[in-house]
């Protein structure tokens, strides 16, 4: 069998781009904690590319390749994947007053928890509308470009933080103590609006979730910053007055309780009490629109989904 021929490189247009000054910083370079190490994700990657077999597997966008190039700051590791549409956010400001349906945020909600019990478990367009860079004097940098609305389904991606092992971690992702991928369903269900601080962060779920049990408290003295040994709040910032009621007034009638309940299952103090992704991913709230269509009870069709 004859080899296939070298493909000729393309060569793309100089002009028709919009040149951003270079000194300004853009997308991941805006972030405090933004450093080019991809090593850990790309570990990540390889260690889910050699899983088992998994529905969630096909909703996780896993690193296809590398390769380096030479920055203003040394050598950049770039990593090769599966393009992607829009993220939720920007999904989100399609629809009215900027809220998912519920039917479609129950389906996505659905497949997120599938991803995420599998990895608990285990056409260009640069030719026509070359893409806005900054243009440096030893290599550009490129504004990711926008794709287009499809109907492929969601992904889970960025593995950066994701860790290898069921044993506890540590880092600042829960204040106050170890976790474990019991996190990743704590973040699921709460909303911070990227303000990265501890204390802020503590006011509004002890807001939201009432006075922590001495358990939680005991695991890391840590927490004794901010409440004192019989739970009550000593910070500095005062608690919001707020709870899931207030925040979520917009679900009424029926929704309501379902959808609160299933807030109440995952905001829990103690991660041992949280269900896993993949029991999550049966709750009630998310499988009404299936259960009203086929008039069947959770715990049938479960035993169906199951054999």
């Amino acid at each position: 069998m004859a080899s296939q021929p070298n493909l000729v490189p393309r060569e793309f247009p100089t002009p028709g781009f919009v040149k951003l000054n270079h000194s300004e910083k853009i997308e991941e370079e805006t972030l405090p904690f933004y450093e080019h190490q991809p090593d850990h994700e790309m570990a990540i990657s390889e260690h889910l590319k050699n899983s088992n077999h998994h529905f969630g597997k096909q909703l996780v966008r896993l690193v296809m390749d590398s390769f380096e190039v030479v920055g203003p700051q040394g050598k950049h590791t770039c990593l090769l994947y599966q393009p992607l549409g829009m993220n939720l956010a920007e999904f989100r400001n399609w629809f009215p007053d900027n809220k998912f349906p519920k039917g479609l945020f129950q389906r996505t909600i659905q497949l997120v928890l599938i991803s995420v019990a599998f990895t608990h478990q285990n056409n260009e367009d640069e030719m026509k509308h070359p893409i806005a860079r900054k243009v440096l004097p030893d290599c550009n940098i490129y504004y990711s470009r926008p794709m287009l609305v499809n109907e492929a389904l969601c992904v889970l991606f960025d593995l950066g933080e994701a860790r290898l092992g069921i044993q506890n971690q540590n880092g600042d992702i829960m204040p106050g103590m170890d976790w474990d991928c019991e996190v990743d369903i704590w973040s699921g269900g709460i909303m911070e609006d990227r303000i990265l601080d501890d204390e802020q962060h503590l006011t509004e779920i002890f807001s939201l979730l009432g006075t922590p049990p001495p358990e939680f408290l005991i695991r890391n003295d840590n927490c004794f910053k901010y409440w004192d040994k019989q739970g009550n709040w000593k910070g500095n910032i005062t608690i919001p007055e707020q709870s899931l009621e207030m925040r979520f007034g917009q679900y009424d009638g029926e929704d309501k309780e379902p959808f609160l309940n299933f807030l109440r299952r995952i905001l829990r103090w103690l991660p041992e009490e949280r269900p896993t992704a993949e029991e999550l991913t049966y709750d009630d709230f998310l499988m009404q629109p299936l259960l009203v269509a086929s008039g069947l009870c959770l715990a049938s069709l479960t035993r169906l989904i199951e054999e």
